[in-house]
Order: structure tokens, then C-alpha cells, then sequence
């Protein structure tokens, strides 16, 4: 399910309701439109109805149709991309507990198999293993999990993620900027939230 959009007017941007990153910048363009293409966004509606929505409404000019458009699908494509949230984390390193598998040692009671020659039961002679197969006693192992190192090893997970969820504060991006410096600043949040995702992926194969 798409995270929902809204348009801010005193910043006028357009901004995603739960991550609170913008959009795109609205600066000249008509909040009608922009509010109208956030309700579009909202509801579900495919980009290419808001595309023609845009080029049917005379209160937007063809370029601030094309920018609309252009920043909506850079948006939907980092949604894409996104690194997983830490809720999604948690589940994750829940997920990998549970699925832990427990090993069991239980002694060998196979005594023919351990030493040739002996019966298993007192009186009983020992079975003869045939030649050219070589019999393989069953090997059970006994134990549990150790929990308190499992448990160091996600707290740790849990603290790198933390700490590389927030090393890049985004909030306060420089208002005023033409559409190239908005374009560089959207490349360049791609950029940091793909090495994020990349640093999380190794994290979880610790």
C-alpha cells in the first residue's frame, strides 16, 4: 500500500504523510493542482490518471505538469527502494529467532554400532554388518539455544540500523531552489537511502 501525500501551503511542498520527506516543492504552482493531484495520489489513483488530470487543467502550465509527474515518479520509484522501517527490522530479527533451530544431543545407545563384536543385549549376539556397506549410526545432538548471546547479537543489529537510520538528517533541505538543485537534492536522497538499505542487508547477515 502507497504512503499517502499532502500539500503544505505555508512551505508549499508536497510531502509524504509518515516519513514527513518532501515530494516535490510546489513554489509557483497552483495549490488547487497541487492539492487536487495529492487527493489523487491519496486515493490510489495510477499515475497516469494524475497525468491526465494534469494536462486537461488550465491552471497548471505544461512544464509544471511535466515537473509534477517527473518528481511523483522519482518518489514512487525510492518507495520502491526503500530500506525496510525499523518496525519491519524487528519483525525480521523475530522472524530469524523463532526459525532458529534447536539441536538435541542424545547419547548413543547403539553399543553394535560403537564397538563391533558386542551384543546390544545381554545374551544376544551382535548383528554382522554386511560387507560393502558401511553402516552410519544416527547422531543426535542435545543442547538449546544460547539466548543471551542471541539475544547481544540482535541488540547489536538493532543499534547499528539505529545509528545509520540517522546519520543523514533530510528535514532540513534549503528552500528556494531552482528545479535543477531539486533534482540534485533528489538524487542525491536516492543515493543515501540505497547505501542505507545496502548497510541494513549487511547487518542482518551478521
Amino acid at each position: 500500500m502507497r504512503n499517502k501525500i499532502e500539500y503544505v501551503g505555508y512551505s508549499k511542498n508536497v510531502i509524504d504523510n509518515v516519513t514527513s520527506n518532501v515530494v516535490l516543492h510546489g513554489d509557483d504552482i497552483n495549490e488547487e493542482v497541487l492539492q487536487k493531484v495529492c487527493n489523487l495520489w491519496s486515493t490510489g489513483k495510477e499515475l497516469k490518471v494524475i497525468v491526465s488530470y494534469l494536462d486537461r487543467e488550465n491552471k497548471c502550465t505544461g512544464e509544471e505538469g511535466e515537473y509534477i509527474v517527473e518528481q511523483l515518479e522519482v518518489y514512487e520509484k525510492s518507495l520502491k527502494d526503500a530500506p525496510m522501517t525499523k518496525t519491519e527490522v524487528a519483525e525480521t530479527l523475530t522472524a530469524m529467532v523463532n526459525s532458529a533451530p534447536v539441536i538435541r544431543e542424545v547419547p548413543s545407545t547403539n553399543i553394535a554400532a560403537i564397538l563391533p563384536g558386542f551384543a546390544t543385549e545381554p545374551g544376544t549376539p551382535a548383528p554382522i554388518e554386511k560387507k560393502g556397506r558401511k553402516q552410519t549410526p544416527a547422531v543426535r545432538t542435545t543442547g538449546k539455544v544460547d539466548a543471551k548471546s542471541l539475544i547481544e547479537k540482535m541488540q547489536e543489529q538493532i543499534e547499528l540500523i539505529r545509528y545509520i537510520d540517522s546519520t543523514v538528517d533530510m528535514d532540513n533541505e534549503p528552500g528556494q531552489l531552482s528545479k535543477a538543485a531539486r533534482d540534485i537534492l533528489i538524487q542525491y536522497r536516492k543515493d543515501v537511502d540505497k547505501a542505507k538499505e545496502t548497510a541494513v542487508q549487511s547487518i542482518q547477515q551478521l
